[in-house]
């Protein structure tokens, strides 16, 4: 999981993490492509992505970790989980936001 605009507010969260996703499908992309040569097989990859509020804070009593919560990142997860594999699913909240800077194609 990856969270933009957080701690501090930045207006080009949404625009960064979409040039993120796509980075990382051009490393699979090229991963898998030697994966392919050496004769293993490849691996597929979802990225789901929705923008909005979360809640943020410390969790644990031994071990601490920074976390977020919230409907945000739930509805993010289900980006990820329905979105097709090699593709970057997108909230139409996201959409929204980078409809002007991204070719985007809507699904059903």
């Amino acid at each position: 999981m990856c969270a933009g605009g957080i701690p501090t507010v930045d207006d080009d969260h949404p625009y960064k993490i979409i040039k993120a996703a796509k980075e990382i499908q051009q490393f699979m992309t090229n991963h898998n492509i030697a994966r392919q040569e050496s004769g293993l097989p490849t691996w597929s990859l979802r990225i789901g992505i929705h923008t909005g509020p979360v809640v943020a804070g410390v969790v644990g009593k031994k071990k601490y970790a920074y976390d977020i919560w919230g409907s945000t990142v739930n509805i993010a997860s289900r980006m990820e989980s329905n979105g097709e594999p090699g593709k970057v699913n997108v909230s139409n909240a996201t959409y929204n936001l980078i409809k002007d800077q991204f070719e985007c194609s809507h699904r059903d």
